[in-house]
């Protein structure tokens, strides 16, 4: 995120902590929402799947090992232009 800053102009100065501080609320967005929101120990059925079902087929492709990691990168790498733009 720093290597964005480092080229500032004397005009540019005062948009660094206003990105930086926009970065900082929607951190605290995310965490609030990941904490108040998520429990890990939590069931999902109150009950075992009958007869041993087994996870549905659709879900067992390896393709979905790698949409969660992928859609986070996304949300990570847009914060920094996003509080740029608002910054401006």
């Amino acid at each position: 995120m720093g290597f964005l800053f480092n080229r500032s102009v004397d005009n540019e100065v005062a948009l660094k902590p206003l990105s930086i501080g926009i970065i900082s609320i929607v951190l605290v967005g995310f965490l609030s929402f990941l904490l108040l929101t998520s429990n890990p120990f939590e069931t999902i059925l109150p009950f075992g799947p009958p007869n041993g079902a087994d996870i549905n087929p659709v879900l067992q492709d390896p393709a979905l090992a790698i949409h969660p990691p992928t859609l986070y990168l996304g949300y990570v790498g847009f914060v920094i232009p996003f509080a740029c733009a608002l910054a401006f």
